[in-house]
């Protein structure tokens, strides 16, 4: 061990002041605890301070458990960190769009949200608000007029076209209870996604606009399949729900004919409406789904 050299004055003079009462020196406990217990308000009888075996176990016990808690306070910490900060990058990935750093975070979120719900009806919404997520972020990229984005529009587009596909696939082999939830859903929301589409189509690089025709047609497909769970689901117990999405579904549909039919298809149209007052959904949408048909090259 290193031997230091001390200054011979300093060392006296610290040797003389060991004992100073402002150091503490020369203090006696039965002295001075009179004073200090008028001045704390305890009392002066020193005679009962004794520790039984109780008091050393609940201190013992008290010394114990806080020193394990300290590690796991520590553990616990950490955790509500690292959660908190999760949480904070998953709500930053919110308004991402592909290619943005934080955009497979937005992906996985979404596929975490999809295994932990269990309700078909929630399943079916989470399905159609995704899907459209997808379609405002392929429209975000083509307003943003950036070449660099030009490949992740093409990506944006892709995505759509697959997730409405899974739709589709998804209203013939899910359970019936899955498929008649999904279906009221997709009705809702397909005439929204085929607006969007619509709207958004001038502004799309050209090299996508063969996907974007795709992408419409997969969705009048999927609206179509999504009549017609509907209507078999109405055919095997006609209930007020089944009917009021029948009859939404019917309304939108008669309003497009309407727009498109000539003059001497205005007949089909009444027919189609008399139909549904009967309650015979299907042929009525078979005779606007005639009109439609009709118009499909010119359209």
């Amino acid at each position: 061990m290193r031997k230091y050299d001390f200054d011979p004055e300093l060392e006296g003079l610290l040797k003389s002041l060991k004992n100073h009462p402002a150091l503490g020196g020369d203090f006696d406990f039965q002295k001075s605890w009179p004073d200090v217990a008028n001045t704390c308000g305890l009392s002066e009888d020193t005679s009962d301070m004794t520790h039984t075996w109780r008091d050393w176990l609940e201190f013992y016990i008290w010394d114990l458990t806080h020193v394990m808690l300290k590690p796991i306070g520590a553990v616990a910490f950490s955790v509500v960190l690292l959660v908190g900060g999760w949480f904070g990058i998953a709500n930053a990935s919110l308004g991402t769009l592909p290619g943005d750093q934080l955009y497979p975070v937005k992906l996985g979120m979404e596929r975490v949200q999809m295994t932990l719900t269990t309700s078909s009806a929630q399943k079916a919404q989470l399905r159609m608000e995704f899907t459209s997520r997808r379609l405002e972020e392929m429209v975000a990229l083509a307003a943003s007029g950036k070449p660099s984005d030009i490949s992740q529009i093409a990506m944006a587009v892709d995505r759509v076209k697959q997730d409405v596909a899974d739709i589709k696939s998804d209203l013939t082999t899910e359970t019936p209870s899955q498929v008649a939830e999904l279906a009221k859903a997709v009705g809702r929301k397909a005439d929204v996604y085929t607006s969007t589409v619509t709207s958004s189509a001038s502004t799309l690089p050209l090299n996508v606009q063969t996907q974007v025709k795709e992408m419409k047609t997969i969705i009048n497909e999927t609206k179509d399949q999504a009549v017609e769970v509907i209507v078999t689901a109405h055919e095997q117990a006609v209930t007020a729900e089944n009917t009021h999405e029948l009859d939404l579904a019917f309304q939108k549909a008669f309003t497009h004919a309407s727009s498109i039919a000539t003059p001497e298809e205005q007949k089909k149209l009444i027919t189609a409406t008399a139909l549904q007052k009967a309650g015979i959904y299907r042929r009525a949408f078979q005779v606007l789904k005639e009109i439609e048909m009709a118009h499909a090259v010119t359209e």
